[in-house]
């Protein structure tokens, strides 16, 4: 009888030790689970806030160049309009110095080309153009256009010169070239810079290379989808989760340089900005997992041992009495 009381102590010893760990075993596992999606969640949103911040200061930096630039533009043509007299070849010689400006010209009162760096204009009637409509007392800036006569992507400046005449320089919309590229090649393999305006039928024209060019969906899908640069020439600056014009989802930063009506638009492949990070916190939870596991289930061994322990002595006593 002894006996048997003795291996039923053994048998609770067991079934208390079992519990103790399977529930230690259980808990631990569950927490760094739930410890390590945490982790997860929080190191992801801090990514993606990184992410969209180092876009956004990309952008402020970019409009802020292009401001700079259009503006440095004006203050050349102030200075070139205090001269008393312009000739055909002073236009040529500024645009030559000056490499921003592509053509220079004089408008006289009834809107004609009276003088011009390219002389091929010379007599061209431009009295419904806004650089000459829209010129007052101070400089005037149209924004980005097509012209026709020049087959290039322009924005143009006026200011009124002497004896009720205006002076015109046109800019070339390359000139943000190397603003953009320098920027663009920071941004990873597939982070670009885009700068586009509406034409007359309202449809986007990107005048910067687009990198991913060859990849470009057909205009018929690109219709089905909401790109950041329609937001941006709609006026609307924000951070978008989306596709790009090639179908594949992009973070976007847009931003709209009001002045010129052109639309600029920040963007890196999602694949890119989390991919490889988050292919670390992945990594990294799962280690979270096993140790806290392993610690947890450690403790859980000790705190079984503490508990099981007496019922051991227990056992041990019964044993000797049951030999008598």
């Amino acid at each position: 009888m002894v006996y048997s009381y003795a291996a039923g102590i053994m048998g609770v010893k067991m079934k208390v030790s079992t519990i103790i760990i399977t529930a230690f075993v259980l808990v631990g596992l569950l927490s760094s689970i739930g410890g390590a999606y945490y982790f997860y969640l929080q190191s992801n949103e801090l990514l993606e806030d990184q992410v969209i911040n180092n876009l956004e200061g990309r952008a402020d930096l970019l409009e802020n160049s292009i401001d700079r630039l259009i503006k440095a533009q004006g203050e050349k043509l102030k200075i070139a309009v205090k001269q008393s007299e312009l000739t055909i070849e002073e236009l040529k010689e500024i645009r030559d110095t000056q490499e921003e400006f592509y053509e220079l010209f004089i408008l006289d009162s009834n809107g004609l080309i009276i003088k011009s760096s390219d002389e091929s204009q010379i007599g061209k009637n431009k009295s419904n153009d806004a650089y000459f409509t829209n010129v007052t007392d101070r400089i005037y800036l149209k924004p980005a256009y097509y012209s026709a006569t020049t087959t290039k992507h322009s924005i143009a400046i006026s200011f009124p010169f002497k004896e009720k005449t205006i002076l015109v320089a046109r800019i070339e919309l390359d000139a943000f070239d190397d603003i953009i590229r320098s920027s663009s090649s920071s941004l990873g393999e597939t982070g670009e810079v885009l700068l586009t305006y509406s034409d007359e039928k309202g449809l986007p024209v990107f005048f910067t290379e687009r990198k991913f060019e060859e990849e470009a969906l057909p205009a018929y899908e690109l219709a089905q989808v909401i790109l950041p640069i329609n937001a941006t020439l709609a006026g609307t600056e924000a951070v978008f989760f989306g596709l790009d014009y090639r179908g594949v989802p992009v973070i976007s930063v847009t931003r709209y340089l009001d002045d010129i009506d052109v639309g600029l638009v920040v963007k890196i492949d999602s694949a890119e900005a989390f991919g490889l990070i988050q292919s670390h916190l992945v990594s990294t939870a799962i280690i979270l997992i096993i140790l806290i596991s392993f610690i947890v289930s450690v403790f859980g061994f000790f705190i079984t041992y503490l508990i099981s322990n007496p019922i051991k002595k227990l056992t041990t006593e019964v044993n000797k009495i049951s030999k008598g």
